[in-house]
């Protein structure tokens, strides 16, 4: 994505200007459509009684920055950003 690139920034990152703390880290298949991905976070949301605005989903997908992951991940996965979120969302969905 040529803005995250220019801006060597995550997705998440063009929509909020700081810090948030997940309530659920999620991580996905890049084959999925975003539409099926979308849903099943919807439906994760429903069966766990959580509105749109209690439920965050931290997506390592749009949480990296992509165009430089070698500074995101590190060279210890403990201290990776994922690993980061992780330990503090209150769930992992797969």
């Amino acid at each position: 994505m040529p803005l995250t690139k220019d801006r060597n920034c995550a997705f998440k990152e063009l929509f909020t200007s700081g810090a948030s703390k997940p309530t659920y880290y999620v991580s996905h298949w890049w084959g999925e459509s975003v539409f099926d991905f979308i849903r099943c976070c919807e439906y994760h949301a429903e069966r766990h009684g959580l509105s749109p605005v209690e439920a965050t989903y931290w997506v390592c997908a749009h949480a990296n920055r992509q165009h430089d992951l070698g500074t995101d991940l590190g060279s210890d996965p403990s201290q990776s950003t994922s690993n980061k979120a992780m330990g503090l969302a209150e769930g992992v969905l797969l």
